[in-house]
């Protein structure tokens, strides 16, 4: 067997170049499954600091117009039970406010929350928090918190009642640093009371909160974890940003689970091992890792269902055997980067699964989750997240004393009930694996390696090569990751010149840690962190005493397992690296579902980004499965209303905004379209339907303004109602579109008059009643509201070559600027070439000046920012900075402008899907030849690899039909031929 292949990975529909099989026996799988239990680690914690209940604790804050929170937590840090004081200085010049809030597994409990008391504000912006935890108090089951503020008594709070294991800070993100200072706790059970946590920064540091082992290691209370230090004129502070900062605590090391079993002396005809997960499951059968995914089951909505996976293991199995899971958080409880927005899915990890062995004379060995295992909850990996990264010490080995009874069942009863589903779309894997291009030392005992382009992944050392380079037992190698350096010239720089910048990952702190020792010091493994991962082209790694040879570390690009089946090239270099780089994009962000970013705290599934970027992501690669599982997340969390989340797979209900709840019509169509299998929209036409009955019923007489993100990152204003509506005729009429299909007449009638419903209203709202190419056809001019109309066919034929004509000059006056943001991205170009303004399309395409689409690659990205301002050279009145200084913002490594790249397939080399023959068994192959030499490309469909080729200059044309397929090919002259399957060459006049 190969490792890493999902026996169940792929559908036969999908493209002819899929080496992926339909994995045979689901029913008897699903029925294997029945004699499964989830199961469970239980935790004990709290016994080893059981006197820290009864202390005084008081910090420092100094922050101005800001928010920030005094932490106090229990032994399991960010993963257990946290209280937060928060300090709020934004309300006016007279007084702040002061709230107590409370986190349990990094999620905020809106159940013990208290409400906001105003105090005088500080005349220098620096507060004195002082609290006192009373642990019997008559009346109350919990603890008693008295709190106090520049000695001023702000009042009691009663809070849940647990000891005292970690002390820190905790930002919103998105706004100014905050500085703490002075930490300091006292066991108050203690006579005289004595000092059992203190930090000044100053070099005097206690931690005896919790029994930890790095203590021959620390530099501060915080150790080993990184830590930023201000140096002001008052001394040195810590600066935090954005999220937790917190000392160490016990926290929750990566349980395994294990069970022995002998087989039956017989002749074994197939093993597989079946596997769900509340969290991610690395499995060993006999020591071997019987896969290369990661993060598997993988993401999705675990409250609806819950995919398993099935991994063939017949050559694994021996006589006499040892089955293990170590299980991690994944995408479960770790789902969402920051608290603010709802984290991740409740309640305890756990694991479910069966071994199943048949063998050749019918009869089954089932081995099943259950109490016959048993757990281990000391492992190396102490810490692991996808946003915060991974703690791996090599000091701790799961030896048999350490094993205990597992739990059984003990998850959240909500998820015993939901129902199994087999995961169809590809496991994610190691895309690329790419060499250190260069390393560097900015500042001494600081190394800085260079991958060459920015990613999605993370990293792999040769064990030898850290110890030769200083690593010893005990000692602590912290690995940081960034997309860039900072620079002199960095206006936002957050470190000196030559280190990682990481301002732009707001509260992810994107930091892993390796300690060498015991049984592994001397083994050949490499160290891999390979239970988070990040988005980076650099890692700074410290407490090392000389680099690591460059030969011995990797980067590892990890990303849904997807086959690369598109091409694409032209005589235009600029337009050919944007392509590069959306491609990179695109792989940073195929991660189960699509999403947004790879690297700061945020990594959803988005699905405005997701619907913009899906054809494109047709074109490029072999995704029919990746999206249709996408389709299956975003229909399992519809409301009963019809409402469509904005992001998913999320435990929480946001959403209903035009463009973003538009896309499972959206990706279903384009599906329809590229693969030509009806059952995506047999399966999930209903839920459509009622997404389109929504949309009706939110809008005042088809004029819908839904208060959403509209033009999301536009450099223009386009109304978010002109938006809106003219989303919700488009996805109206293609829903209308597959009522027709699937022979449901009834609701395509319905469907339809609703689809000319808003496009009347669209019209009669904001086309002028003297439009004009020269004055403009639209009230609210935008390239946005043109490309809209034009794309979604909104306007009458005698108003839309002038709204083209229009959008053309709109074009030039705005210097080729790219302006349309979310709402219009993806329809921009298109509208251009519909009017035969191709030239213009390439000179938008190829523009690297300050606001073009192609500036980024003037400044060395290799893939595409959130923002095509992510480097600003000007302050917000606009001035230019000094001596060519720059501010840096946002991602810059965001799929959204990708979606771009389905006009290289679609317009310059022209292929295009017939509707009426979908799937390619008809297609359209009409090239926009303005502005370029040449342009070559391919892509593969389900009956083969379709390709074009074009000269401009010898006017020839040479394009693939593949077998069982036909062609109508439209020259640029506008002569029309109908071509058969095999190669062809024409000219053109």
């Amino acid at each position: 067997m190969e490792l890493g292949k999902i026996a169940e990975n792929a559908d036969e529909s999908s493209a002819e170049s899929s080496d992926n099989k339909i994995f045979p026996y689901v029913d008897e799988t699903l029925n294997d499954m029945q004699a499964a239990h989830f199961i469970s680690a239980a935790y004990d914690g709290y016994e080893s600091c059981a006197s820290n209940y009864f202390y005084e604790a008081s910090c420092k804050i100094k922050l101005e117009d800001n928010e920030a929170s005094f932490v106090l937590g229990d032994p399991f840090g960010e993963q257990g039970k946290l209280v937060l004081i928060e300090v709020r200085d934004f309300y006016s010049d007279e007084y702040a406010r002061l709230v107590v809030k409370q986190f349990e597994n990094g999620q905020e409990r809106d159940d013990l929350c208290s409400e906001e008391i105003s105090f005088d504000k500080s005349s220098d912006n620096q507060y004195e928090i002082c609290v006192t935890a009373f642990p019997e108090v008559e009346g109350i089951t919990g603890s008693l918190l008295g709190i106090s503020v520049n000695n001023e008594n702000i009042g009691d709070f009663e809070v849940e009642k647990f000891p005292l294991g970690t002390v820190g800070t905790y930002k919103r993100r998105g706004t100014k640093p905050v500085y703490f200072d002075d930490f300091e706790v006292l066991d108050l059970y203690a006579e005289p009371s004595k000092v059992i946590f203190k930090e000044d920064f100053e070099g005097n540091f206690v931690n005896e909160l919790v029994e930890y082992s790095y203590e021959n290691e620390a530099t501060s209370a915080f150790s080993p974890y990184h830590i930023d230090i201000d140096d002001s004129e008052e001394g040195k502070r810590l600066s935090v940003k954005a999220g937790f900062v917190l000392s160490p605590a016990k926290a929750k090391p990566a349980p395994s689970f294990r069970r022995t079993f002998v087989t039956e002396d017989k002749e074994i005809e197939n093993a597989y091992l079946c596997l769900t997960a509340l969290g991610s499951v690395d499995a060993y059968l006999n020591k071997q890792k019987v896969t290369d995914n990661f993060f598997d089951p993988g993401k999705m909505s675990f409250t609806d269902h819950l995919n398993f996976v099935v991994y063939d293991v017949t050559s694994f199995v021996e006589k006499d055997n040892e089955l293990q899971f170590d299980l991690f958080h994944g995408f479960f409880d770790r789902g969402v980067g920051y608290p603010e927005t709802g984290g991740g899915w409740d309640g305890l990890l756990g694991v479910k699964g069966v071994l199943s062995i048949k063998y050749k004379d019918g009869t089954k060995q089932i081995i099943a989750t259950d109490d016959s295992f048993e757990v281990c909850v000391d492992t190396r990996y102490r810490f692991n997240d996808i946003y915060n990264g991974e703690v791996i010490d090599d000091r701790f080995n799961a030896d048999n004393s350490k094993y205990t009874s597992v739990l059984v069942d003990s998850v959240s009863e909500k998820y015993l009930k939901v129902p199994l589903t087999l995961k169809k779309n590809p496991g994610i894997q190691i895309a690329e694996t790419l060499d250190c291009v260069d390393v560097s030392e900015p500042i001494p005992g600081t190394f800085v390696y260079d991958f060459g382009k920015d990613f999605s992944g993370t990293i792999s050392i040769k064990k030898e090569a850290l110890f030769a380079a200083g690593a010893k037992e005990g000692s602590v190698c912290t690995f940081r990751y960034g997309e860039i350096l900072n620079s002199e010239n960095l206006i936002n720089s957050d470190d000196v010149p030559g280190t990682v910048f990481v301002e732009n990952l707001l509260s992810a702190d994107a930091t892993d840690y390796y300690i060498p020792g015991g049984a592994f010091e001397y083994s050949e493994e490499d160290i891999s962190f390979s239970h988070t991962y990040h988005g980076f082209r650099y890692v700074q790694i410290t407490g090392l005493e000389k680099a690591i040879d460059k030969e011995a570390i990797k980067g590892l690009f990890i990303s849904s397992a997807i086959k690369e089946t598109g091409s694409f090239t032209c005589s235009n270099e600029i337009i050919n690296q944007f392509y590069d780089n959306s491609k990179n994009s695109m792989r940073s962000n195929m991660m189960d579902v699509p999403t947004d970013c790879a690297q700061r705290d945020e990594r959803l599934g988005w699905c405005g980004d997701a619907q913009m970027t899906s054809l494109f992501g047709m074109y490029q690669y072999d995704s029919k499965l990746f999206y249709e599982n996408y389709v299956k997340e975003m229909v399992a969390m519809q409301t009963e209303e019809g409402m469509y989340m904005d992001a998913i797979p999320v435990r929480y209900t946001f959403g209903g905004h035009n463009c973003w709840g538009d896309a499972p019509v959206i990706i279903a169509w384009n599906l329809y379209l590229q693969y030509g299998d009806k059952e995506i929209l047999e399966d999930n036409f209903d839920s459509f339907a009622r997404w389109i009955d929504y949309l009706k019923n939110t809008s005042e007489d088809y004029y819908r303004d839904g208060g959403g993100y509209g033009d999301h990152l536009s450099a223009q204003g386009t109304p978010g109602s002109l938006s809106d509506t003219a989303w919700c005729a488009h996805s109206s009429r293609l829903v209308a579109k597959m009522a027709q299909i699937l022979g449901r007449d009834d609701d395509y009638s319905r469907l339809n008059e609703i689809a000319e419903a808003f496009r009347a209203k669209w019209q009669e709202t904001f086309i002028k009643s003297d439009a004009s190419v020269e004055t403009g056809i639209l009230t609210d001019e935008s390239e946005t509201a043109y490309a809209l109309g034009i794309d979604f066919g909104l306007f009458e034929e005698n108003y839309e070559r002038m709204a083209i004509d229009r959008l053309k000059l709109l074009t030039e006056y705005g210097l080729y600027m790219f302006y349309p943001g979310y709402s219009g991205m993806d329809s921009y170009l298109p509208a251009l070439s519909k009017g035969g303004y191709g030239e213009d399309a390439i000179k938008v395409l190829s523009n690297t000046e300050p606001g073009g689409i192609a500036y980024p690659l003037t400044m060395g990205l290799t893939t595409n920012p959130e923002e095509l301002g992510a480097f600003k050279n000007t302050d917000d009145d606009g001035n230019e900075f000094d001596n060519g200084g720059y501010v840096v913002r946002g991602s810059l490594d965001h799929a959204a402008y990708s979606a771009v790249c389905s006009y290289l397939f679609t317009g310059i080399l022209g292929i295009k899907p017939d509707e009426e023959k979908p799937g390619y068994q008809h297609f359209f192959i009409e090239p926009t030849v303005q502005g370029l030499e040449y342009a070559s490309g391919s892509f593969c469909s389900k009956y083969g690899e379709i390709a074009v080729f074009w000269n401009a200059t010898d006017k020839v044309i040479t394009c693939t039909v593949p077998k069982g397929s036909t062609c109508t090919l439209v020259l640029p002259d506008g002569s029309i031929t109908e071509l058969p399957e095999g190669q062809h060459e024409a000219y053109w006049n």
